[in-house]
């Protein structure tokens, strides 16, 4: 899926307005648009490349820390 960068939008942002939430799709992304990984901030019309939310589940392993025992 392509989308355009809005006015003072980072890839987490666009990721996270298109998508619903940025865990997992974010490194996808990252993945798709390596020419914006040195950019804080996108440009205005920016062609952004996001993974498709339908294709496959994404999933997030999640490890647990014990901070106490």
């Amino acid at each position: 899926m392509k989308v355009l960068a809005q006015q003072n939008d980072n890839l987490d942002a666009i990721v996270y307005r298109h998508l619903g939430k940025s865990q997992g799709y974010l490194e996808i992304a990252c993945e798709l648009n390596p020419h914006l990984m040195h950019l804080p901030i996108i440009p205005i019309g920016t062609e952004v490349n996001l993974p498709d939310p339908n294709a496959e589940k994404i999933s997030v392993a999640q490890d647990t820390l014990q901070l106490w025992s």
